[in-house]
């Protein structure tokens, strides 16, 4: 038969089996024992398809069993993993009958408690076994000894998961790129097992392990591995409990004395964890995964408490792109409100503004004296400011928070009856037939030529507007030009250079004035040109 129709076939077994209509004897004394010969049977490489269902359709049937049924499975493929070429395959295996441990389901709250006991005094000492005889980490052991501390009482996972933690963290250290991946993958598959409220400890252990020289670049692209793994979609305000101990290793990362070493050739070609710094893609994770509401100022925080000191052009370099990955990060942040938003951008331009004025008072004030200029600095600390800094650097913020805005509106998607939105756009505005506009319109007629005329170049993107909302009057209003404004039109430079630089402005103006028939004589120069 071929290879994926056996994998079929077994994915129905699995299904069948999972609602409850077979024998139990045909199950553990027939498809058991048929199922054990077909895992084995499959060359390493090949049909792993056909491998992966059959563990599937074995743990199906270890769902169905007694406890006494589902110990003698399990004890049975420890005897089979005393052979090493069997080692990796029965490991899957014991992960997947694992997954369907049905007992705590028990009623009997003392049988529960006794295999418990069974589990801590049988099966755990195998796995705790083999760990420590293993040279090198090894994922899916790792695995088994979680799935069975998760089985047990609460004090007891507490007290052996920092030593298989620990253990794997100390395989990072060693100087194989091919065992920091295999411990990178384990601390991955742990935190998926365990679930992201145990990321903060697993840090914490990082930090405690990895703690000088090239171990820092570890600590710094292991951190971005795990989250990677994990956070392939944001979920919100997942990492608000620990953002201290992530804020630690990024900082150290981009801008500690290890992110120096990483700039030196030499240093950066000995490891793949040199060669990029991956804690500016682990700010956009830990922007992206926040509660905006509640820590975007603790986020910004990270760049705002280095902009109190001379910066040099590289780390000002650095803290630029910090805040692009924040921005980022932010952007795709499922937990962001438009209105709240808008506040925080609000608030930052607002403090960039009085930063401004700040040092133009200050420039003012230290002609009147120095005690003058300490009222003012201690005006500005006492304000009610979002965020303190030297105001020297104030733009860089302005500069963030405008692109945040910018961002937001063009991923904006405008809904035509939403009001709030339509008042913010004068343009689609006049195309509606709102009651009030027939007989306002001279007034936003008057106002828009007041502004055109005064304006200081003509060809100014305000100018520009004036003329295209005049545009739309004029398609969808009664609203009419007299001929001493028509004139003052026509002397636009827009109108001047038809000929020789015609604009869609300009060729659309002069189409609602014709269609209009509103003309004076000089129309008649500008569309023969």
């Amino acid at each position: 038969m071929q290879k994926h129709r056996r994998a079929r076939a077994l994915s129905r077994f699995s299904q069948f089996i999972s609602t409850g209509n077979h024998s139990e004897v045909v199950s553990t004394k027939v498809f058991i024992p048929l199922f054990f010969n077909l895992l084995f049977g499959v060359q390493e490489g090949k049909g792993e398809n056909v491998r992966s269902a059959c563990m599937e359709a074995i743990a199906s049937i270890a769902g169905c069993m007694t406890w006494k049924q589902y110990y003698e499975l399990l004890m049975n493929c420890f005897r089979e993993m005393t052979k090493r070429e069997k080692q990796k395959v029965i490991l899957r295996l014991i992960c997947c009958i694992l997954d369907h441990f049905h007992f705590s389901e028990t009623p009997a709250e003392a049988k529960f408690s006794d295999i418990q006991t069974c589990i801590q005094k049988t099966m755990l000492p195998k796995i705790q076994e083999l760990l420590s005889d293993s040279d090198n980490v090894n994922v899916n052991i790792s695995l088994v000894a979680l799935k069975l501390l998760k089985l047990l009482p609460g004090e007891i996972m507490n007290l052996q998961l920092p030593n298989i933690v620990h253990r794997i963290s100390n395989f990072l250290k060693h100087r194989l790129e091919s065992v920091r991946d295999e411990a990178r993958l384990a601390l991955a598959a742990c935190l998926k097992e365990l679930g992201l409220e145990h990321l903060q400890f697993m840090v914490k252990v990082l930090r405690g392990t990895l703690k000088r020289g090239s171990e820092l670049h570890t600590l710094g692209y292991t951190l971005n591995f795990i989250l990677s793994k994990f956070l392939i979609n944001p979920i919100r305000g997942k990492l608000d409990s620990c953002l201290e101990d992530l804020f630690s290793v990024i900082e150290i990362d981009i801008l500690g004395d290890v992110s120096e070493q990483k700039e030196v050739d030499k240093i950066a070609s000995k490891m793949k964890e040199t060669r990029k710094q991956k804690s500016f893609e682990t700010l956009k994770l830990v922007a992206q995964n926040i509660t905006f509401r509640t820590h975007a100022v603790k986020l910004l925080s990270l760049v705002t408490a280095h902009l109190q000191k001379q910066l040099s052009p590289k780390l000002k370099s650095k803290l630029e792109n910090m805040l692009n990955h924040i921005a980022d990060g932010i952007q795709s942040n499922a937990s962001v409100d438009q209105t709240e938003l808008f506040i925080f951008v609000y608030r930052l331009i607002k403090d960039g503004i009085d930063d401004v004025n700040h040092e133009r008072k200050h420039v003012y004030m230290s002609e009147a004296g120095k005690g003058d200029c300490d009222l003012v600095d201690s005006q500005m600390i006492n304000s009610d400011r979002l965020i303190n800094l030297e105001p020297r650097y104030s733009h860089l913020i302005t500069g963030f928070a405008l692109g945040l805005l910018q961002n937001h509106i063009k991923g904006m998607k405008l809904n035509r009856k939403d009001e709030e939105q339509l008042s913010l756009c004068l343009s689609p505005l006049v195309r509606l037939p709102l009651p009030s506009l027939e007989s306002q319109s001279d007034k936003i007629k008057n106002s828009l030529l007041f502004i055109a005329q005064r304006s200081a170049n003509a060809g100014s993107p305000l100018v520009e507007s004036c003329l295209r909302l005049l545009t739309v009057l004029l398609h969808n209003t009664g609203v009419t030009l007299s001929a001493d404004q028509l004139h003052m039109l026509i002397q636009f430079p827009l109108f001047v250079d038809i000929e020789r630089n015609p604009s869609i402005v300009s060729l659309s103006l002069l189409k609602s004035i014709v269609n209009r028939k509103l003309v004076v004589p000089e129309i008649y120069d500008v569309v023969k040109r």
